[in-house]
């Protein structure tokens, strides 16, 4: 699902809403005498609607908050915050002293308000937008372009390496330094470019050296931009079509550690192992055009 598939779905919803808004705004209320008048939670209630206007009202309302939760539950993450917010704000019980009218405006009204929110906030939870979860984005996009997006530090002949084997498989590099900026910033380029691609590839190559400062030796390391790309790919296109490569003695960033890398190696072997990584994934790879 896309952002404007939810936000259209809410607009419905809001729609609804507000139907059964002025309906409960045309309902009667009449004054209790206590007689035979009506009791909720032991309370008699004050001020009631009759029944032939009050449950059709309550029938709509229950079905109406029950379709939204499933739309949700259906569309985001099970612990996505818009489920619990719309759960909360229909929890009030009656109070006695209140008109079924005044309780339902008011119950109603609040929900609205919700939706409203919650399709202002839409593009934070959806596809549109290359920060959602690793999950929700590989659930929800398709991968049927044959562009690779290879993330690089400054050693162009691996890069340039990298970028000769994804065109003898067919497929065309994403490579942002060859890029036009069209006066983005490098993170509006990145998601530019990136917003399109069925793969990646990350290449740790040692352009940095860095240590804790507690320790006394200099390690290898990436340059931070191969670190942040690496966390923004994962998240962009799913973990299972990120492929990392990493040289020899290169230190791993801690909260990528478990992620399994290929060896950088001369051999060329890797080249055999990513492209099983990308049949993995459903793309279409022939192994015998690799060079």
């Amino acid at each position: 699902m896309t952002k404007n598939e939810f936000i259209a779905e809410i607009n419905l919803q809001k729609d609804r809403g507000n139907k059964l808004l002025k309906q409960v705004q045309q309902m009667h209320v009449e004054r209790n005498n206590f007689g035979d008048g009506m009791a909720v939670f032991g309370n008699p209630r004050l001020y009631f609607t009759p029944k032939e206007e009050l449950n059709p009202v309550k029938a709509e309302y229950a079905s109406w908050k029950s379709y939204v939760h499933d739309f949700l539950v259906s569309a985001l993450d099970k612990d996505d915050d818009f489920i619990s917010e719309w759960n909360s704000c229909l929890q009030e019980p009656y109070r006695h002293d209140v008109s079924e009218k005044d309780w339902y405006s008011k119950e109603i009204n609040e929900a609205l308000g919700k939706l409203g929110s919650f399709g202002q906030r839409a593009g934070f939870r959806f596809n549109d937008n290359p920060m959602k979860s690793g999950n929700m984005i590989s659930l929800t996009r398709t991968f049927d372009t044959r562009k690779v997006f290879i993330v690089h530090g400054h050693d162009n002949n691996v890069r340039n390496e990298v970028e000769l084997f994804i065109r003898s498989i067919g497929y065309e590099p994403i490579i942002l330094c060859k890029r036009a900026d069209k006066g983005d910033t490098i993170i509006e380029k990145i998601e530019r470019e990136a917003k399109d691609v069925c793969f990646a590839i990350v290449i740790y190559t040692s352009c940095d050296l860095g240590k804790d400062k507690n320790a006394e030796e200099l390690n290898p390391r990436a340059r931070q931009n191969v670190v942040f790309e690496h966390g923004f790919m994962c998240a962009h296109l799913g973990r299972e079509h990120v492929c990392a490569l990493l040289e020899d003695g290169v230190e791993q960033p801690g909260d990528l550690q478990g992620i399994l890398y290929k060896p950088l190696d001369a051999a060329g072997a890797w080249k055999y192992q990513i492209a099983d990584e990308m049949k993995a994934v459903g793309l279409e790879v022939d192994k015998n055009q690799i060079i």
